[in-house]
This record gives C-alpha cells, structure tokens and sequence, in this order.
C-alpha cells in the first residue's frame, strides 16, 4: 500500500453465492501523524456501490469501506478462485486539520499529481467448494456417459472412433436443422414480399388511373372552353370585317328599303344620308 494509508490486503475479494448481492469491504488506516483524505475509483463505477467513497482520517484513524455489486452473468463454475476484469483505486493526499468530507473533493482537485498517492486493487471473485465439488462430480457422470459395458461388473471406455462418429451424427443433424429453420424462413420472407409487392403495385395502379382520368376531365374542359371562345371571337371578327368592308351598300340597300317601305322624299333620304355619315 501507499506510505499514508495502510489496506490489509491487495485483493478486493467477492464471495460468490448464487445471484445474491455481492458484498466485500476495504480497512483504510492513516500510517501518518497529519490527517489525510482518500478517494476510492474503479474502472466501472455504475456497476459498484462504495460507502464511503470519499472522506478524511485523522492521524491513526481507520476507515472501512463497503463495496457492493451484483454477480457476474457468466462466472466460470471449474476455478475457485479466478480475477475480475475490474479494478479499484484508492487515491490519498495529505490535508489540513479541520478539513471535512465536504471540503476533501476540492483537495483532489487542486493538488498537483506527485501529491496524490494511489494504490490498486484487482477484484477477485471466489466460490463455494461445495460449488466447485459439485461441478467436478457432473463432468464425471457426463465422462461416464460416453463409455459402455462389456461385461456385467465391468466398464469399458468408448473408442475414439465411435466419440467421432456420435459427434459428426450431432453435427450433421444440426446442420440439416439449420438449414431446414433457414428454409422455412427464406419462403416465409418470399410470401412476405410477394404479397406486400402485390398490394402495393395495385394501390400504384389505382392511383395512377385516377390522376390519368383527372387529368383527362381538366384537359377536356380547358380544350372545349377554349374552342367555344375561340369560335365566338372568329364569327364576331368575320361579322365585322364583312360589316366594314360592305358598309356603304348596306347603307344604301337600307335607304332604298327605307324609301319602298316609308315613301321618303328625296330631300328625306338626303337628311337620313346626312345623319348616317
């Protein structure tokens, strides 16, 4: 350990048992005759509960941390004892009398690093040897289960050949298995698509035939507007170039009439010529 805290081991150990909650402890001791403030890290601190993880001893004083975590999902049931990828890190630096827990953050924080002692230690996790007997004892039944009886009384291991065949049988049962499951899912993923492709060509089908008609009715309608208009401008444009050009005998055909009909004098017909110019 450091040259201000004292620990009594190296080792953070956890005791495995079944999936309850793990629990392990640290026993921090000031070696010093100043006070000093530790900080207790780890590479994955969500996954660790540690009380206190901070806080300030007196000269001579001791502290016991308490870390708590949940078991591993996969922890290997043939060792006793094996090492954790975690690890924990006590960090020291002396502080001032009178300084509390509150203020030991800011001494982390402004002190220089050769200041700053640190420590390391390595998560162990530990099981039962019942656990570990018990594990022992199913490999030997599941040993015992590849070997056959010669005679009454007498056990006989199974050749290489016959564990050969027995696992490429497994092998090759597995293998039609997988592609059998891969059939299954490769036609049920066709049926899939080929109905979801149907359904929807027929909606884009649909839709296309309906602006199609759409489009048709607009285009007939602004054709036949257009066409009524534009017969009317040409009768009213022929009626008036033929009015124009043919005006002086439509005048004179008029008075003519005028005077078969109404018997106007001469001196009449020249006021009405008078009037129309």
């Amino acid at each position: 350990m450091g040259l201000l805290l004292d620990c009594e081991t190296s080792e953070l150990m956890f005791r495995l048992e079944g999936n309850k909650q793990l629990s392990s402890s640290i026993k921090l001791r000031n070696t010093t005759e100043n006070h000093v403030a530790f900080k207790v890290l780890c590479t994955k601190r969500r996954q660790y509960g540690v009380q206190p993880w901070i806080g300030v001893l007196s000269p001579g004083g001791s502290c016991e941390v308490t870390v708590k975590t949940q078991a591993p999902r996969r922890a290997p049931t043939s060792m006793q004892t094996w090492q954790g990828r975690d690890i924990f890190k006590i960090q020291s630096v002396l502080a001032r009398p009178g300084t509390t827990k509150e203020d030991a953050p800011n001494l982390f924080n402004t002190a220089v690093a050769h200041m700053i002692e640190e420590s390391k230690l390595q998560v162990v996790y530990t099981l039962p040897q019942a656990q570990v007997a018990t594990f022992d004892a199913h490999n030997l039944r599941g040993s015992l289960a590849t070997s056959k009886v010669d005679e009454p009384g007498s056990i006989v291991e199974a050749s290489p050949s016959q564990v050969i065949q027995i696992s490429v049988r497994d092998r090759n049962i597995n293998r039609v298995g997988g592609w059998i499951l891969m059939c299954f899912i490769g036609t049920f993923i066709v049926v899939v698509s080929y109905y979801l492709m149907k359904q929807t060509c027929s909606l884009i089908w649909t839709l296309m035939e309906s602006m199609v008609m759409l489009m048709m009715k607009m285009v007939t309608k602004l054709v036949s507007e257009s066409i009524e208009d534009w017969v009317a401008k040409t009768v009213i444009c022929v009626f008036m170039s033929f009015v124009y050009k043919y005006e002086e005998r439509l005048r004179h055909i008029m008075l003519r009439v005028w005077d078969q009909v109404l018997g106007l004098t001469n001196r009449e017909i020249m006021f009405i010529e008078i009037l129309t110019n």
